[in-house]
């Protein structure tokens, strides 16, 4: 990751977007190169500040991913990362987004490496399906329970189907902060300050 960033910084890019809300090597790859860097997590979290009350919503895979979970450590990650980023307990609210159709873990081993493009293909549809049904209930849930002011659907597959229901509250209640988007312009607001006067940037 750090190779790509520096990389892209010599190709001539301005900014780096890494493209996962569990914001990985953020740190990392920020110290390797001159140009800014940020991750959808980061982003949407300092972006909710405009807002209020933050529903973080991440996805909750089948059971059958549960060795591999428990294997990655604490499963306090979210609550553990909104408050790294600043947020107080009582500024933000978590629930989780069941991913029903998700491919089983023998499956993503194998299209891994045989056909990553079908695999992409069925966690997309998947992650989509999950939003227009549990994930509508659950930030709902949020605006009429817990009281928050934004929704953040924490994972980067979820942003196709953000997308195609919008984000004006709509559908949701409350705006809502798409990982890439926010990522994105959080980013291209960093370009800017960092060189005043810039009429068109460019990241990756």
């Amino acid at each position: 990751m750090v190779a790509a960033a520096q990389r892209a910084q010599a190709e001539g890019f301005d900014g780096v977007v890494i493209a996962c809300s569990g914001d990985p090597c953020l740190q990392v790859v920020r110290e390797a190169v001159d140009i800014p860097v940020s991750a959808p997590t980061e982003a949407a979290i300092r972006m909710s500040r405009a807002f209020g009350k933050l529903a973080i919503l991440a996805r909750q895979l089948p059971d059958s991913y549960a060795s591999r979970l428990r294997s990655l450590g604490s499963g306090d990650f979210w609550q553990t990362t909104a408050r790294e980023n600043g947020l107080n307990e009582g500024e933000y609210a978590f629930r989780r987004v069941p991913i029903t159709n998700h491919p089983e873990p023998d499956v993503l081993d194998h299209l891994t490496s045989a056909d990553p493009d079908r695999l992409r293909e069925l966690t997309l549809d998947a992650m989509t399906q999950a939003l227009r049904t549990d994930g509508l209930r659950q930030a709902a849930a949020a605006v009429a329970e817990d009281g928050v002011d934004a929704v953040y659907f924490a994972c980067t597959f979820f942003s196709k189907g953000i997308a195609e229901l919008n984000t004006d509250g709509a559908y949701f209640g409350v705006p809502v902060l798409n990982p890439l988007v926010s990522a994105a312009n959080f980013v291209e607001s960093a370009i800017i300050s960092q060189s005043a006067g810039a009429v068109t940037s460019s990241f990756v």
